[in-house]
């Protein structure tokens, strides 16, 4: 009898576990994910150290290189290896490195341990992202994994005039791996492999390597075109007239149109297609780069760049799952972050690589561009799913 409760007991246990490995997951690759989320507050503050707008556009990008990285190489070994044991070695060392960024004003010394620290934030992402295509409405809870980043950015935006005025660019650090210590907490709630829940795949099923990989072409592009401007978003609008304050309220307000962005992708799901809403969020999106130059009330920048994260938070969930449609069988969902982290290392370096003394215009083309070509190539593949 004794025996038999144990068991019942036990089996309880594990279906709970079960049933919080997405939002395990969805935490975990939130934290991890810290750095991108208030990535212009962050590089406002490492140009309070002299480093020129060069310098810190390749900075912006070294957290996301390592992530892209990260996830390229996992593609050999994500199948074979324990996720529990990959997450909690990569957490540990993610702590270390931020922990050896303070106070590191050597410009080569912090490239590097910035993009070792994207390779350890980025093996945690790519298990977040493994476990969520995984689910049974990836769409839904990509988009609730989105409202998860963004409420953490909220937060994170509304604390940085406090870790600037006390601590300055070390406080970023010190955040970022307290974030580190708290997802050690969640890494037993992770599944040790992957396990498709998804009822619209059968065991049948294979992927479609062609349009599986147009997919993540033009998920670089989507996040090249959002890492243009997210990374130089701050330093655009102090070139505008504002203040450092003013842009870091500015993007915390902004914050909460993200969310709603999110959050109202997490609704729609797939119920109205995919084609439409990525059209029109692209499309919008690509009006506001044009119109986010030069001189600038805080108003005018606050609803400028209100909008353009709508549209960037709404947008993501879809094209994950076309992608979950392409690729049933999981082959290249740890591949995501890879794509994604390439866009995003690739927006902010072009930017500080093309900027002249006339502005920084340059990378809002940079970002109109992108984002017209990642429609050229994924409406197409999102067709046969409109409603």
């Amino acid at each position: 009898m004794y025996k038999e409760q144990i068991l019942n007991n036990l089996s309880e246990d594990v279906a709970s576990a079960s049933n919080l490995k997405v939002p395990a997951a969805m935490l975990i690759g939130g934290f991890s994910l810290l750095v991108f989320l208030i990535l212009p507050s962050y590089i406002g503050a490492l140009a309070g150290l002299g480093f020129n707008d060069n310098q810190l556009g390749y900075l912006a990008s070294m957290d996301l290189a390592g992530i892209t990285t990260a996830s390229l190489i996992s593609v050999l070994f994500i199948k074979k290896i324990n996720w529990r044991i990959l997450s909690l070695t990569s957490l540990i060392a993610l702590i270390g490195l931020n922990m050896l960024c303070i106070n590191q004003n050597d410009y080569p010394s912090l490239l590097t341990l910035r993009f070792c620290s994207g390779v350890a934030g980025g093996l945690v992402l790519v298990i977040s992202y493994s476990v969520i295509s995984a689910s049974r409405d990836p769409d839904r809870n990509i988009a609730i994994f989105v409202a998860t980043q963004v409420l953490f950015q909220t937060i994170g935006f509304l604390c940085v005039p406090l870790l600037t005025e006390n601590w300055g660019v070390n406080g970023f650090y010190w955040v970022f791996s307290v974030a580190s210590v708290i997802c050690l907490v969640l890494v037993p709630l992770l599944p040790a492999k992957r396990h498709d829940e998804n009822p619209t795949h059968k065991a049948s099923d294979k992927t479609k390597a062609l349009p599986t990989f147009l997919i993540l072409i033009a998920m670089t592009l989507f996040f090249a075109g959002q890492g243009s401007i997210w990374g130089f978003g701050e330093i655009i609008g102090q070139a505008g007239g504002l203040s450092s304050a003013e842009t870091s309220n500015a993007l915390a307000f902004t914050s909460f149109t993200a969310l709603f962005g999110a959050g109202l992708a997490a609704w729609m799901s797939n119920r109205f297609g995919r084609f439409w809403p990525i059209l029109i969020a692209i499309a919008v999106q690509c009006a506001m780069t044009l119109n986010f130059h030069g001189e600038m009330s805080a108003i005018y920048y606050l609803i400028v760049f209100a909008i353009f994260s709508f549209g960037w938070n709404f947008g993501i969930s879809f094209q994950v799952g076309a992608l979950c449609d392409t690729d049933p069988e999981g082959r290249f969902a740890a591949l995501v972050p890879a794509f994604q982290g390439a866009g995003l290392a690739i927006g902010p370096a072009l930017g500080g690589a093309f900027l002249t003394g006339d502005g920084y215009y340059t990378v809002n083309l940079i970002s109109f561009f992108a984002l017209v070509l990642y429609l050229v190539l994924i409406l197409p593949l999102t067709r046969n799913r409109a409603a």
